[in-house]
């Protein structure tokens, strides 16, 4: 048997990608059967970046905190795709980065005695290959570990506010009528 469970994560459709301070946003998580298996129930987590909060998610998918996890998520046939979406809060637009990482973190390829043929389920975004795609049929993107994927959103800066005034008056004690001749 292939056991083979891919994800990708993308903006919903018709979601920009710069954001101000208290705007939300909706990312979707795609998890593909590409095996000829079916699933069994799987775990995903999403890591949620500094500077946004949870809002929001389909699917039971629970707050940790710094994370959203969807727990036994059930059987996809071989084919089927399963779509989650999470909705986040831009709250401080101040930090450089707000890369949003989902990965697989336990999938049961163990009851087919196998595992995932082109990923390691597990917990740690960094420890996979950085490649953003958003194709949910690619299996072979060259350097791709297929579990886990990232959407990254931009922070719009407030304008700069430039606002210099002027006033004019009589220093104290100046009278406002003046003779030819008379300092003011």
């Amino acid at each position: 048997p292939i056991y083979d469970l891919a994800l990708i994560k993308t903006l919903a459709a018709g979601q920009a990608a710069s954001l101000a301070a208290g705007d939300q946003v909706i990312y979707e998580v795609t998890v593909t059967n590409q095996g000829t298996v079916p699933s069994n129930d799987y775990t995903v987590i999403d890591q949620l970046p500094a500077g946004m909060s949870f809002v929001s998610a389909s699917d039971f998918g629970a707050n940790g905190g710094s994370t959203v996890i969807w727990s036994s998520l059930p059987n996809l046939s071989p084919g089927d795709i399963k779509v989650l979406t999470i909705t986040l809060r831009m709250d401080d637009t101040s930090f450089d980065s707000y890369r949003n990482f989902a990965e697989i973190t336990d999938d049961s390829s163990e009851d087919y005695g196998v595992t995932d043929e082109d990923s390691t389920p597990d917990t740690d975004p960094t420890n996979d290959p950085v490649v953003d795609h958003n194709d949910p049929n690619a299996d072979e993107v060259a350097g791709d570990e297929d579990d886990s994927d990232y959407e990254d959103v931009t922070p719009i800066q407030p304008a700069p506010i430039y606002d210099l005034a002027l006033i004019k008056t009589l220093a104290a004690g100046q009278a406002a009528s003046l003779a030819a001749g008379d300092q003011v």
